[in-house]
């Protein structure tokens, strides 16, 4: 369950595209697929509320420029500790960063 606080946020899903606003609470069921991507100029400030039962089951996919398609991603802290960063699995290259 996402809870948008400010911002709007737009969720990939495979049904096709979720937008959400500020106020606006999400709910996607457990295992659906889904990706919240900010499209605007404004910074997306939300909770997500919930986990995967393990910590394997967490399937992370991003677009990896380099493999030219949505590959699985690990996430990682950043080399200055400032953040998190995004990282293709089947080739290193760094996809994604977050605050």
């Amino acid at each position: 369950m996402f809870y948008v606080q400010s911002g709007t946020v737009t969720f990939e899903t495979e049904d096709g595209p979720v937008e959400a606003n500020a106020g606006d609470v999400v709910r996607f069921a457990p295992g659906e697929y889904q990706r919240g991507v900010n499209r605007g100029e404004d910074r997306v400030v939300a909770l997500a509320l919930g986990a995967p039962k393990e910590s394997g089951d967490l399937d992370v996919r991003r677009v990896c420029p380099e493999c030219d398609g949505r590959t699985p991603n690990a996430i990682r802290r950043a080399d200055d500790g400032a953040g998190l960063v995004t990282v293709c699995e089947d080739c290193g290259v760094e996809t994604g960063q977050f605050e």
